[in-house]
């Protein structure tokens, strides 16, 4: 691994030039990396992007901030895990990423432990996170807000939130057809289960908190949302879940507070991720107002907005 040099405590890349890594990098404690819109950031096999700093990344939806393998030929478009992703250290804080386009890694955003301050470790908006090996975003024991954004075919989780943590997931779109893996387990995933060591004896077990407004959970398989209530962690905040459409088996405890079950929400074409809305689509304005004013690409939000990251 490379320690980027920091002695100033601050570092900026900017979109000239693509920035090839040919190792994993470190952001060190106390160095903020900034990432202006339009940069290009293309990572080795096995390579991450590790923050035990501060990442700001700010990508525009015209001129997002990719990161990607380094194959670049057309057969290698689509295929996951031709890197490893971006990973949140312990005691990273403050990050926050607006505009990107994460691809073809093998877990796109893993955000490891509780924040250091009362902020998010990770606040993601208008980010685009798809064809990754096992998952799109990981938080464990974190915290995190993600708005306006689309997670799609990642072969374990779309979102896990796990050994507990604090989520708010408003305007997002998290699906998954299985169109490139054979993935058995719902596409979002909330567990307090405590952390244990190797003899399965607990070491520490962390609150779950969660909040999901106005997100499309839905995919191939028939239950694609699940909140795992682990009888030797803590107990679980009673969640805020409202105006989602989930595709799931549990009925009885979703149908409430607006949110639509088991219809398919109509994508223009999932095939050619192409997850705006038909005119028809039950995710068509049925959202609650929040105060998320824009979508993924910066469209007005109506008074009523649809649900999703697409207005």
């Amino acid at each position: 691994n490379e320690v980027l040099d920091c002695s100033i405590g601050t570092l900026h890349w900017t979109p000239e030039k693509p920035y090839i890594l040919y190792d994993s990098i470190l952001i060190p404690e106390g160095c903020t990396l900034t990432i202006d819109a339009g940069t290009r950031i293309y990572s080795y096999n096995k390579s991450s992007i590790l923050v035990a700093g501060t990442l700001i990344v700010n990508g525009t939806p015209e001129n997002p901030v990719i990161f990607q393998g380094t194959r670049i030929d057309a057969e290698y478009n689509d295929l996951n895990n031709q890197w490893a992703g971006i990973r949140f250290l312990p005691r990273s804080k403050d990050n926050s990423i607006t505009g990107a386009i994460i691809k073809n890694g093998f877990v796109g955003i893993e955000v490891d432990s509780l924040p250091v301050n009362n902020n998010p470790n990770l606040t993601i908006s208008q980010s685009q996170i798809f064809n990754m090996a096992a998952a799109g975003i990981v938080g464990y024991s974190s915290k995190i807000v993600a708005v306006n954004n689309l997670i799609t075919e990642c072969g374990q989780f779309g979102f896990l939130g796990a050994l507990g943590g604090d989520y708010k997931l408003v305007h997002n779109t998290i699906v998954s057809y299985n169109l490139r893996s054979n993935r058995q387990n719902p596409i979002v995933v909330f567990d307090n289960s405590p952390y244990t060591d190797k003899d399965k004896n607990i070491i520490a077990k962390f609150p779950l908190e969660m909040e999901l407004v106005n997100n499309i959970v839905y995919g191939s398989l028939e239950d694609e949302f699940l909140i795992n209530n682990n009888s030797s962690g803590l107990p679980i905040t009673p969640p805020l879940i409202q105006t989602n459409l989930i595709r799931t088996k549990q009925t009885s405890t979703l149908n409430t507070n607006g949110n639509i079950l088991n219809q398919d929400p109509l994508f223009e074409n999932y095939n050619t991720y192409n997850f705006q809305l038909k005119s028809t689509s039950p995710a068509k304005n049925t959202g609650t107002q929040t105060n998320i004013s824009i979508d993924i690409k910066n469209n007005t939000r109506s008074t009523s907005p649809s649900i999703g990251c697409w207005e």
